[in-house]
C-alpha cells in the first residue's frame, strides 16, 4: 500500500533525501549543491512510500504563508511517474 507521511523524523527526512539523490543526481546527473539548498532546512518535506521510500517533494511557504511553493517533486524510476 502506498502512503504519502509529512517527513518530521530524521529518519524520514532522509528517505526523502534519499529519493531526490536518486532521480536528480543520480538519474538527472544535477549537482548536489543545485539539490540540497538553503531552503531545506525551513521546507515541509513529504515522502511516499510502498515498503521503501519511492517519492519525495519539499513545500515552501516563500510569503510567510501567503502561498505554498511545491518543489523537488520526485519519484523514483522504478515506480514511474505516472503511478504516484
Amino acid at each position: 500500500m502506498r502512503t504519502i507521511k509529512h517527513a518530521t523524523t530524521p529518519e524520514e527526512i532522509e528517505d526523502a533525501k534519499s529519493v531526490r539523490r536518486l532521480v536528480f543526481q543520480i538519474e538527472q546527473c544535477i549537482d548536489q549543491a543545485s539539490d540540497f539548498d538553503e531552503n531545506d532546512d525551513s521546507a515541509m518535506h513529504f515522502v511516499a512510500y510502498e515498503e521503501k521510500p519511492i517519492g519525495a517533494a519539499r513545500v515552501r511557504f516563500p510569503d510567510h504563508k501567503k502561498r505554498a511553493k511545491v518543489e523537488r517533486v520526485s519519484v523514483i524510476p522504478e515506480i514511474g511517474r505516472a503511478h504516484v
